[in-house]
């Protein structure tokens, strides 16, 4: 959850130390602080309550065991008292979070609001169905290198998630990214994460919106970006958190690091760059973009993978990961990514409810009949780039397909489509990435053409043309 303040009352600023179970400290106005114990390592969840004019909205449960229970009767007695819980929001399945959600709404007679794939998760896990099973969770530790002893003691303790979990919620309200959820003072904008579980719902306002940019759409928030890293003092860190793939545009997050690296190099010698990535390694360019990294800008860019984001406090502009906090002096979260609005409205995001797969031929929905998507809202082909150059052709492909269909002619059955994509790594040096991509009758998919395409094979000045004139060509192209 994330909030700022600054519209509707001053921050009481969170304190250093945390409130002790059992007890609840007011760190904005009506948003209050909770913390319950865990038994394994990380051994604390942080828990909130919202205040509402007849009692409080509650995200997250924490996890169901005798302690963490005992810690709530303490609070039926105090913070609820003369204020119950009304709802319940709880952001993910994982115990700590989920744990005692169907007993909290049991006992105050409130809803418990959650996203489907949450829902959908934690009853698969209780009833170990569709690969949840204890056996199916050690079977993807093993393909992934898990010592054969962690293996042995993962077996040995069967269903775990129903120590933390001894009840899933049998009824809820679904939220889906993007729904507007008004609690307390404020309307807090539900965004749907991917990766940390299936469908992690996190809560924003407007004011943290504000504060912490995604400047992932050209105009006014790129703008509010550059002031920031402008009015940013010397030594100061700026970090940035890129989503699960994919999303729109592989490289861009690697060359927005390099441009601030370059400003940092060049106006702010005592700043550094920090990349949270949440996938396993750099997704485009790797060699091009590392060797700048470690060339150039060597000292000004810390690139971190596998930093899945779980949370953002505003207050501090902490990006809060899986097992680290890291603290910035302009913080740039990029959100994960899916099909628009319309689309997953009917149904027709259907490849893990993010984005719409589509018949490479013409582009129409898998979902809906007669309605064609292409672009970022399509779920890719392996190795096909969300890239405005691809969405360029998979606009004349379509386009062409659909004068077929409605005149009765023939759908051509081996498009070929093709994608580049310049990156600059400073004010001068450019570097490429281009693919082939054909149809495949066999795997009905777009597969990259054996020997095609290519990559720069060093950053350097004379792409720098290439890169301009394709710019003006596609743009040309597509918007005259």
């Amino acid at each position: 959850m994330t909030h700022d303040a600054s519209a509707s009352g001053a921050l009481a600023g969170i304190p250093d130390d945390p409130p002790p179970p059992g007890e609840a400290v007011e760190i904005a106005p009506e948003v209050f602080w909770l913390r319950m114990p865990l038994p394994f390592a990380l051994n604390h969840v942080n828990l909130w309550l919202i205040g509402e004019a007849d009692g409080y909205t509650l995200v997250d449960c924490g996890y169901g065991d005798a302690t963490t229970r005992a810690h709530w009767q303490r609070h039926f007695e105090t913070t609820f008292a003369h204020r119950p819980i009304r709802r319940i929001v709880a952001t993910h399945c994982h115990p700590d979070h989920l744990g005692n959600a169907a007993w909290l709404a049991a006992h105050f007679g409130c809803t418990i609001a959650m996203t489907l794939g949450e829902f959908v998760a934690a009853h698969a896990l209780i009833g170990e169905h569709a690969g949840f099973g204890p056996a199916d969770v050690r079977a993807l530790f093993a393909r992934h290198g898990m010592a054969a002893t962690h293996l042995a003691a993962l077996s040995g303790r069967g269903n775990h998630y129903r120590v933390g979990v001894p009840e899933a919620p049998h009824a809820f309200v679904r939220l889906i990214d993007g729904d507007r959820l008004a609690a307390g003072p404020w309307v807090w904008q539900v965004i749907a994460g991917y990766g940390h579980s299936p469908e992690h719902a996190a809560l924003a306002s407007r004011e943290a919106q504000e504060k912490i940019l995604h400047a992932w759409k050209a105009g006014a928030q790129t703008i509010a970006l550059r002031r920031q890293l402008e009015a940013m003092p010397d030594g100061g860190v700026f970090v940035m958190h890129i989503p699960k793939a994919p999303y729109r545009c592989p490289p861009g997050p690697y060359e927005r690091a390099c441009q601030v690296a370059l400003y940092f190099s060049t106006r702010k010698p005592k700043s550094k760059v920090i990349i949270l990535d949440a996938n396993e390694d750099v997704q485009s360019k790797k060699e091009l973009f590392t060797a700048a990294w470690n060339g150039r800008y060597k000292g000004y860019v810390e690139y971190r993978p596998n930093s899945g984001l779980v949370d953002v406090e505003v207050t501090t502009l902490t990006a809060k990961l899986d097992f680290d906090d890291v603290k910035a002096d302009v913080l740039n979260i990029i959100p994960p990514q899916h099909a628009g609005g319309v689309a997953r409205a009917l149904g027709m995001a259907n490849a893990n409810g993010r984005f719409c797969q589509v018949d490479f031929l013409t582009y129409e929905s898998t979902a809906e009949r007669n309605i064609h998507v292409l672009g970022d809202a399509i779920q890719p082909a392996e190795l096909m780039p969300k890239s405005g150059h691809m969405a360029n052709q998979h606009g004349k492909v379509c386009a062409a397909a659909v004068v077929a269909l409605l005149t009765t002619g023939e759908v051509n059955p081996a498009p070929v489509i093709a994608n580049t994509c310049y990156s600059y790594i400073d004010d001068k040096e450019v570097v490429h990435v281009a693919s082939v991509h054909r149809y495949d009758p066999a795997t009905k998919t777009m597969s990259v053409v054996a020997g095609s395409g290519g990559l720069s094979a060093a950053a350097n000045v004379e792409e720098t043309v290439y890169a301009e004139a394709w710019a003006k060509n596609i743009w040309a192209d597509m918007l005259t």
